[in-house]
């Protein structure tokens, strides 16, 4: 990983960091922590934070920004206003002798109640096209000062009251749980072609925004086809693309990019919305829990589809991997807000002081509900006491002794949430979504995200029993691990992987958890070790036709055979052969490899491949009945008596000179039973 000097290029550079009351609501020690990193680093930088609350920090000042005044006000009020203001309907004038508008305005109870509050006011005037004013006046109004709300929130109430459709009104919510916005790819997948009639509605009352792509952007050929792409994979194929395609060969090209530039416009627009707004969405849906648990259920559906095209593309040498960067910075925080309130919602087995511990240490910016009075919505107690910045990846000891510890708060505080019926379909999806999650959020560089979601991620496979997830989220903790240098906690994990890994009979899984721990046993220096454990992984690489594993195998036993001076001379140039063969077999498909290739690495690439090992949950099914325990099917070993590789039996060399493997003992014999495991 290369670090990028800051302090080279935000020396002269002011950030601004806009809504960091979210954050610092969700945890303010690591807000805390990583500011005071960054101006350490980065002395000269000038930062600029707009909160409604202080940091906290040293050398901190703080600018109160004023309402806006009267003149002010009237001027954005009549400039959002979707129509002109008329004597008949809206106020009361004198025909003969006409009063101006905005002295009208000026004195008005509506903009008195508002208080020259910027988004109250764009909100209030943009229900003009369908009320008259004294209508929004007696709307947002009331006689009672005792029982009226904050300009901003009554203002959003009657915007979500007046909505003329319960489907528009479900398109709302929807961006409570999109936190960063959405294309109109993802919103066509999850809601069809009706999403622009309803996207167009709530640009009309203020409630979303659009926003368009680049020109540049609309003229890449390549971002064309890799959102078309993206398009057709998680909704189908879009029908106006395909009429496009299929025109004649013979027409205009200026025609032909005409349609490019439309269909590429339509495809990248991205609707987004103010994080109050998008707060006050989550607020709409804790009021309607059946319209919370569809929409929960759509989205943990549709992310599934999306993070798997971003995980295929991150990090490549395809073209599209540009775009899947671009993408991942758009859905990277909806797929953090779809994780935490499964785990806040549907994690029976967690209590509820335990549980706030894990989702805190998984909090994002915008995952807080400010100025909402409701303690049990409001997510801003979450993570707020927590001294450490950064969730640190825990071995099972350490869960053990959180779990001990929590058992001691939960004596102390019997009162638990209730939590909804545990949904074992939903939550294979949720797994399945974190787990190309946190791998593609180590692909993209940033590892502490990918150290918080293998850590519940982990936490969440032993809960439902997905033990083939668990083993790629293992696996992946043992390269994390590997970074930080700590071999024999990554050794540890690689082993449970492989073991995980055998029960679930996933050959390509079990190849690369022997490549990871060949590869920790290369590192301390046991070379004997490692040379056992990666031709084991050729064996099984060989049975799956795993191009780039002979490959990544190959070299290594090229390697260790001449330092360890195993056999002669030959074994090792045959070995170097294979490797000039299998390079010739990569190059001559390249385009179709390029996809599976990295940047990391071809040893690398294999640890972070993700093992298909067609997952059921391993928990035993109970029913009403006394013999409702179904048994437990122990599956065939993925290992052959004999670990002989069939490189040896190749016609191109000669068999005689190449040394015996010999009959070598597993790393681990003693096979612990599918319960143990969960």
């Amino acid at each position: 990983m290369v670090h990028a000097p800051l302090n080279s290029f935000l020396s002269n550079v002011l950030l601004v960091l806009d809504n960091m009351e979210d954050p610092y609501q969700a945890n303010a020690t690591a807000v805390q922590y990583f500011l005071r990193q960054l101006l350490e680093t980065c002395p000269q930088l000038r930062l600029l934070l707009t909160s409604r609350l202080a940091m906290q920090m040293p050398d901190e000042k703080i600018m109160n920004l004023n309402r806006l005044s009267t003149t002010h006000a009237v001027r954005l009020f009549v400039q959002k206003a979707p129509r002109r203001l008329t004597e008949a309907s809206d106020y009361y004038g004198n025909l003969l002798n006409p009063v101006p508008l905005e002295e009208v305005l000026r004195d008005h109870p509506l903009l008195a109640f508002l208080d020259g509050h910027p988004q109250a006011i764009s909100l209030c005037a943009s229900l003009l096209l369908d009320k008259t004013l004294p209508e929004l006046t007696q709307d947002m109004v009331t006689e009672d000062s005792s029982v009226a709300l904050p300009p901003l929130m009554a203002s959003l109430q009657v915007s979500v009251a007046s909505l003329p459709d319960a489907e528009v009104k479900r398109f709302f919510a929807l961006q409570g749980l999109l936190p960063g916005g959405g294309l109109a790819m993802d919103f066509k997948a999850m809601f069809g072609s009706k999403y622009e009639m309803y996207a167009s509605i709530l640009c009309r009352y203020s409630l979303i925004q659009k926003q368009y792509p680049k020109a540049k952007v609309v003229r890449d050929q390549t971002m064309l086809d890799a959102w078309t792409h993206y398009s057709a994979y998680v909704g189908g194929p879009d029908k106006f693309v395909s009429l496009s395609r299929s025109r004649k060969q013979n027409q205009e090209d200026s025609v032909q990019k005409t349609v490019s530039q439309a269909t590429m416009q339509s495809l990248s627009t991205i609707y987004s919305t103010f994080p109050f707004i998008s707060s006050f969405a989550r607020h709409y849906l804790n009021t309607e829990p059946e319209l919370t648990y569809g929409l929960e259920k759509l989205c943990a559906k549709h992310f599934q589809k999306s993070i798997r095209w971003m995980y295929r593309f991150i990090g490549t040498f395809a073209p599209f991997s540009n775009a899947a960067y671009l993408l991942f910075d758009i859905q990277e925080p909806n797929l953090w807000m779809c994780f935490e309130r499964f785990l806040e919602k549907h994690q029976d087995h967690t209590s509820g002081p335990d549980l706030k511990a894990l989702v805190a240490a998984a909090s994002l910016p915008g995952a807080s509900d400010f100025e909402l009075n409701s303690g049990e919505e409001s997510m801003s107690g979450l993570g707020s006491g927590s001294a450490t910045p950064y969730a640190q990846l825990s071995t099972d000891e350490n869960i053990k002794n959180i779990s001990s510890d929590s058992s001691d708060t939960i004596r102390k505080k019997p009162i638990r949430k209730k939590h909804r019926k545990p949904d074992p379909k939903l939550a294979l999806v949720i797994a399945d979504m974190v787990c190309y999650f946190a791998h593609t959020l180590y692909l993209a560089g940033r590892h502490h995200g990918a150290n918080r979601a293998v850590t519940l991620g982990v936490n969440l496979c032993k809960q439902y029993g997905f033990r083939g997830i668990e083993a790629n989220l293992r696996k992946l903790m043992g390269v994390l691990l590997i970074n930080e240098k700590k071999l024999d906690e990554a050794k540890a994990q690689f082993g449970i992987a492989l073991i995980l890994y055998k029960s679930t009979v996933s050959k390509i899984g079990h190849a690369t958890a022997m490549t990871g721990i060949g590869l920790v046993h290369s590192r301390q220096g046991n070379l004997r070790a490692a040379h056992t454990c990666f031709t084991k992984a050729l064996t099984m690489y060989e049975w799956s036709h795993h191009v780039v594993g002979q490959l990544n195998c190959h070299q290594r036993l090229g390697h260790l055979e001449k330092k360890l001076k195993l056999g002669e001379e030959s074994d090792v140039t045959q070995h170097y052969a294979a490797c000039r063969r299998l390079q010739g077999d990569l190059n001559l498909h390249r385009k179709e490899d390029q996809d599976n290739l990295r940047w990391v690495g071809n040893e690398m690439s294999l640890l972070l491949e993700i093992a298909d090992t067609h997952v059921t949950s391993t928990k035993k099914s109970t029913s009403h009945g006394r013999h409702s325990k179904t048994p437990v099917i122990t599956p065939p070993p993925t290992v052959e008596s004999s670990d002989e590789s069939s490189f040896a039996r190749r016609k191109n060399y000669d068999t005689t000179l190449r040394r015996s493997s010999g009959n070598q003992k597993l790393l681990f014999e003693n096979t612990p039973s599918t319960e143990a495991i969960s």
